[in-house]
């Protein structure tokens, strides 16, 4: 299975809180549960932001470091020690060291919970003029619900054909496509979303 990010562009102003109601009419006719695979379908599930929160924001943000973003391990209880460590380490001499005494949280007592589970970040909804500008997805929606795609994900992050079947576009193709779908709708907000196939 894979992971992919779209950028879907909205002609309303949402904030974080209405993302989801403003994005889901344009992704409903690229839900592939339907029928898997059928043509035109792009995806089995999706979220706002998810493994890309904060690759929009003008702003630095990484999830990945931000304490609300934490919990306690489960290996070690918050202790940053296993309870069966010694096992560990009569086995393979230098584990201790190595996993800093937990192999869950390298001894920290706290772990980074998956990203579907990421609090929700209000940088993932941008105006199209404060978008951050390296960040180039892999596909596009625009408001008129037009699904644009450097090329179709696939499963284990195999690509195949784009949405007219021309092969995967190339690199600097994609990104002037890309950047040439911004131009053409510089009022409207960008909703970041991770899309699964």
């Amino acid at each position: 299975m894979s992971h992919f990010p779209v950028l879907v562009l909205v002609d309303d102003d949402v904030a974080r809180e209405t993302a989801e109601a403003a994005v889901a009419p344009l992704l409903a006719p690229y839900n592939e549960n339907d029928e898997w695979f059928a043509e035109g379908s792009r995806w089995d599930w999706w979220m706002i932001g998810g493994r890309w929160t904060g690759s929009i924001s003008p702003e630095p943000y990484e999830p990945g470091e931000d304490p609300e973003n934490f919990e306690t391990c489960w290996l070690c209880q918050g202790t940053g020690l296993r309870p069966d460590w010694e096992l560990f380490e009569a086995e393979s001499p230098g584990w201790r060291e190595w996993s800093g005494g937990c192999n869950g949280c390298r001894g920290k007592g706290w772990e980074t919970v998956w990203p579907t589970r990421w609090k929700p970040y209000d940088g993932d909804v941008q105006p199209v003029a404060s978008l951050a500008a390296d960040f180039v997805p892999m596909a596009i929606v625009t408001p008129d619900g037009r699904w644009h795609e450097q090329a179709r994900m696939g499963w284990f992050g195999m690509t195949t054909e784009d949405e007219g079947g021309n092969g995967e576009k190339p690199e600097a193709l994609w990104r002037a496509t890309y950047k040439a779908l911004l131009e053409q709708h510089p009022e409207a907000t960008a909703v970041l979303v991770d899309c699964h196939v």
